[in-house]
């Protein structure tokens, strides 16, 4: 039991890293030439060019595929994709039409990623465990552990996200090593939800591993169990 807990948080905090690598990507072209890029993005063509090469640098650090579609700098702190998608063994984990981001930089300097806004437009997203090899396919996101050298020793990051907001998101988590029989009480092995809102506030230390929110709005409806 000890070594399933410790296996499960030593994935979760390869999935912050990775959501670290991701952010600090996206902020350090913020801080480099994000004036610059707010004049040319309004070109179709460059902000395609952008997007390839955001999707590359995240994939360089990735098992799982990411495509963005389009990229737009919305002012100096502000980044808006379409199209985003994330693919775990040949299948989709992500799909979001829409994200918006707000971010700062100075909080950097004191090892922290302040994230004033994320807001997640009509996504997909679904949790699916194999019956094949009984894993998650967010275990499948970060690269083999003998291929991954980056360090997992702690890190004193913290992530502050101010505003995350998810809306009108097609919602799974399935566990097919698990079987299922309908009802009308509702199974958190299988879910399948629609209409999935939710407005929180989100405060991670990887330090510690430790993750705190605050829920401000959470609504869906659960098609299994029609909740």
């Amino acid at each position: 039991m000890e070594k399933q807990k410790a296996k499960k948080r030593g994935i979760l905090s390869k999935i912050f890293r990775i959501i670290l690598k991701v952010v600090f990507i996206f902020i350090m072209l913020f801080f480099i030439i994000s004036l610059s890029l707010v004049g040319l993005s309004q070109f179709e063509g460059f902000r395609h060019f952008v997007a390839g090469k955001v999707s590359d640098l995240i994939n360089d650090n990735l098992q799982a595929q990411v495509s963005i579609q389009d990229l737009r700098f919305t002012g100096l702190l502000g980044l808006e994709l379409e199209g985003v998608l994330m693919e775990t063994a040949g299948d989709t984990l992500a799909y979001i039409p829409r994200l918006e981001l707000n971010a700062e930089i100075e909080p950097l300097l004191n090892n922290k990623i302040l994230v004033n806004r994320l807001v997640l437009h009509d996504p997909v997203i679904k949790l699916m465990r194999s019956a094949k090899d009984s894993l998650w396919n967010y275990e499948k996101i970060a690269l083999p552990s003998d291929i991954d050298t980056t360090d997992t020793g702690p890190t004193d990051l913290q992530i502050l996200v101010s505003n995350l907001n998810i809306k009108n998101a097609n919602f799974i988590r399935y566990d097919s090593t698990l079987q299922y029989t309908k009802s009308r009480s509702l199974s958190y092995d299988h879910i399948v939800t629609k209409n999935f809102n939710l407005d929180i506030q989100a405060d991670i230390d990887l330090f510690t591993n430790n993750f705190i929110a605050f829920i401000r709005h959470l609504s869906f409806y659960e098609i299994n169990s029609a909740l």
